[in-house]
Parts: C-alpha cells; structure tokens; sequence
C-alpha cells in the first residue's frame, strides 16, 4: 500500500520511486476540481504501469484500508459522482492480498 505523496503531482511518485515499491495499491487523498489539476496525468500512467490498483479520495470518497500484519484489505463503498455524469454502481471491495 502506497499512500501516494503530495495529493498525486508529478513531481511525488517518480518511476524509479515506484518501481522500488512496487505497491499493489495506491491510495491518492485530492479534492475534486482543484487548482492545480491533481492528481498528475504522468503520475497515475506510472501507477497502472507498474499495476497498482489506484484509489482516489475524489472519485471513490473514503478509503479504508485494515490489515493484520499479513493481508491487507482495501475498501472504497461509493463511488463519486463525478461532475456531469450518473452515479456509478457502489465499488465491491478488493480481493484480500497476501
């Protein structure tokens, strides 16, 4: 799990950084529509490049991550109605990772 810095910018998860980690799951805390258009294009081809399953905060709401030291589980009930369009069906929660 990756708790991706600075709201997804560009210049916060370089390649070679996520290659490194290589994290299963990325977790990006952004408010929707804000100024400064994050988070960065770049910044999430690089995630699904390297496969992290991405969670935005501005599209899927609260994300709550559990773990007992062994497995992590990630959830992410409701997705967002993003501006313009309908609301999407409720995200089932991720497959447990070992």
């Amino acid at each position: 799990m990756l708790k991706v810095g600075h709201h997804g910018s560009a210049y916060s998860s370089t390649p070679a950084f996520i290659s490194a980690v290589h994290p299963a799951y990325a977790l990006i805390s952004v408010g929707g529509h804000n100024l400064f258009g994050h988070p960065a294009l770049s910044t999430l081809e690089t995630l699904q490049r390297f496969g992290a399953r991405i969670f935005r905060t501005d599209e899927d709401g609260a994300v709550t991550v559990t773990t007992d030291g062994h497995k992590t589980r990630v959830m992410a009930p409701v997705r967002v109605k993003p501006a313009g369009e309908k609301q999407a069906a409720r995200r089932p929660p991720s497959k447990d990772e070992e």
